[in-house]
Order: structure tokens, then sequence, then C-alpha cells
């Protein structure tokens, strides 16, 4: 006798009242036999194969997307929404991502959606925080005593006499790739030295 299974939206309804928070769980609950009558132990192949499968989040009810679906911002407008934010790390910023409280289009893992785009720069540069890790120096800085000398001729040159002047140089690319936004940040007493 072939199983009789309900029409996507009615298994949708049922499934819904259980408010199952995943599809593990709901994966889970398949495997112990526990799904109620007329709800396929496979929702997303049994209803593709219909043509009226939408996603895991809109069948369960709780609104996830899976990453693939994901609208995701450019580099430089996921950024401009992330300083507003003021996430000091990026351990904070995953631990936001985590709880899932990021704004809509901002990826999860920005590091690699963005360098996958090309237009990764640094955590300290998504963030706003002008952190640069110690790899990130060594392989895109000019050493200390050359940036220091730029930067100084750079500072008479644009006349930039406070922080704020040398982040909008910086933003406005005045400022070259080769010096970080925060020198005395990005370069260790170690390589100050040297």
């Amino acid at each position: 006798m072939k199983k009789e299974f309900l029409e996507y939206d009615a298994a949708k309804k049922v499934i819904r009242k259980l408010k199952i928070p995943s599809k593990n769980a709901f994966l889970e609950l398949a495997k112990e036999g526990d799904l109620p009558k007329g709800v396929p132990k496979d929702p997303a192949d049994f209803y593709k194969k219909r043509g009226t499968w939408i996603r895991w989040g809109d069948f369960l009810g709780t609104g996830s997307v899976g990453t693939q679906k994901l609208i995701t911002l450019s580099y430089e407008d996921a950024k401009k929404i992330v300083h507003k934010l003021k996430i000091p790390s990026k351990n904070a910023f995953f631990k936001l991502a985590k709880s899932n409280k990021l704004p809509k289009g901002i990826s999860r893992e920005p590091r690699g959606t963005y360098v996958k785009q090309k237009t990764w720069i640094s955590w300290g540069d998504f963030l706003g925080t002008g952190s640069v890790a110690t790899q990130t120096v060594s392989d895109n800085y000019l050493p200390f005593s050359e940036a220091r000398k730029k930067a100084r001729e750079l500072a008479r040159e644009f006349n930039l006499s406070t922080f704020e002047d040398w982040k909008k140089a910086k933003r406005e690319g005045i400022i070259p790739k080769d010096i970080p936004l925060e020198p005395n940040r990005a370069y260790s007493k170690k390589r100050k030295n040297k």
C-alpha cells in the first residue's frame, strides 16, 4: 500500500505546530519515527520533486535561510553597517553572528565571503577598529621606519593634524595601502626596533 503524504502547505502547518527549531531536529524526529502522519521523512527531496519545496526555514517556520540563499552586501556597504554596531573584535562579531543578531545582508563569515570576491582588507578595517594582525603587517605594510617617514611627508603635504584627518585621508585613498590606518597599533615594539 502506497503511503499518502500531505501537500506542502498542509504538511508545513502540521510541522509548525510542533515548533521544531532546526533541520537537524526535524531529521532526528524522522529517524525516531516521531513525525505526524502524512509528513515525509525527507520533505526537501519529496517536495522538490513536486516543485513546491521552498526551504527548511519556511517549512519549519523558523525563517532561517541557508547561507547559499543569503543576499550579501558588498564589502563597503557591509562595512558601513558593521562600523555603526561598534563591534570591538572578531570574536565579538562571531558571538553576534552565532546569536543570529547580525543585520540583514551581513555575512556570518565575512572574511571568507569577501576573500572570494577579492575585496577583503582586514578584520580591523571591516569592524572599524583599525586592528591589524601581525601577519598582515609583515605581508602588506612597509617596514616601520619607511612607513613613519612616508606618513610624516603625507601629514605635512595634506595638512593632516588629527587622527580624524588621517582616517578621512585613508578613506579617500590619500594614504596608500602599504601604510596602516593606525601605525602605532599595527607595528609592535619589536618591529619598531628593526
